[in-house]
């Protein structure tokens, strides 16, 4: 039993290491390609999203396998924060969920090799609707980086087994960092807990937030059917009755201020806000696009 406790205790420290590693980078603004140029952008990425949002645009979020259970999760994330976010399949994308993307979408596209064949293959039909692709991934050498308007550095020097190379620190990461996009994006949004609590009135954490952010139009008329109760037992009805009212009490508006800001935002008055002007065949950073649908991990 202590061996084992003593391997769960080592992979949770490469994990930890592993996120004190990246949070040095973000910290420095280190370049982590010196082969390319590249430089991991974060900041560039928060920057597009919240650019789509205000010319009222979507984040798309896109992965496979364990990247995309990690995107399926930041799709949940990002919803809860008020951003409208729909998780893309890239495999379904290529028979009709292309559709979702429009032209000022922004696509996190999640690939720790950065040389998804799936990933890949829609790359093109992304740029060609003039949506912009942010790419979260581990290699900023890899043709996803490469070509998309911004990157993500996620990498790790090691997944938690390197004998058996499972998404496990890589995926622990990729969370991690997708958490740091949308967080930041809501402090750009201004975000407040009034508009997560109206996001999340369920479980636990609803009930603890919900209650003094919800109010119920005074236009509005409910109706609320009260359990049918034995003739003996008139005490219980007061008792439905009056927990209902005090309920409805509680949820009814107040003569305060609204604090919600709703879309209102702080952002840096120096971001370009104009419509997207990427022409449909125009590549990223002036780079020449090619097929992508042909490469394979082997070409990394």
């Amino acid at each position: 039993m202590s061996n084992l406790n003593a391997e769960a205790a080592r992979i949770l420290r490469e994990a930890g290491e592993a996120l004190l590693q990246c949070a040095d980078r973000l910290d420095t603004g280190q370049v982590a390609s010196a082969a390319t140029g590249s430089r991991a952008d974060f900041t560039g990425a928060v920057h597009l999203m919240h650019q789509s949002l205000n010319q009222g645009g979507k984040i798309v979020i896109t992965g496979v396998g364990k990247s995309g259970k990690i995107g399926e999760k930041l799709t949940a994330t990002f919803l809860s924060l008020g951003v409208l976010t729909l998780f893309l399949h890239p495999t379904e994308a290529l028979h009709g969920d292309l559709g979702m993307v429009g032209p000022r979408d922004t696509v996190l596209a999640i690939s720790y090799s950065g040389c998804t064949h799936e990933v890949l293959q829609i790359v093109p039909f992304i740029r060609a609707r003039g949506a912009h692709l942010i790419a979260l991934v581990g290699n900023l050498e890899s043709p996803l980086a490469q070509f998309a308007a911004a990157s993500v550095d996620a990498r790790v020097a090691q997944e938690a087994t390197p004998d058996i190379p499972a998404p496990t620190t890589s995926t622990t990461l990729a969370l991690a960092v997708g958490d740091a996009l949308a967080l930041c994006l809501m402090r750009l949004r201004a975000c407040t807990p009034t508009v997560f609590a109206n996001n999340h009135p369920g479980g636990a954490l609803g009930q603890a937030l919900y209650r003094p952010a919800v109010a119920i139009s005074k236009d509005m008329s409910l109706n609320l059917a009260l359990p049918t109760t034995p003739a003996d037992e008139p005490d219980r009805a007061l008792d439905v009755s009056a927990a209902i009212t005090d309920t409805l009490s509680q949820l009814a508006p107040t003569d305060e201020a609204d604090d919600t800001p709703g879309l209102t935002s702080d952002h840096d008055p120096g971001l370009d806000t104009r419509p997207f002007d990427t022409p449909p065949d125009s590549p990223p950073c002036g780079r020449v696009l090619p097929s992508l649908a042909s490469r394979t991990a082997a070409d990394c």
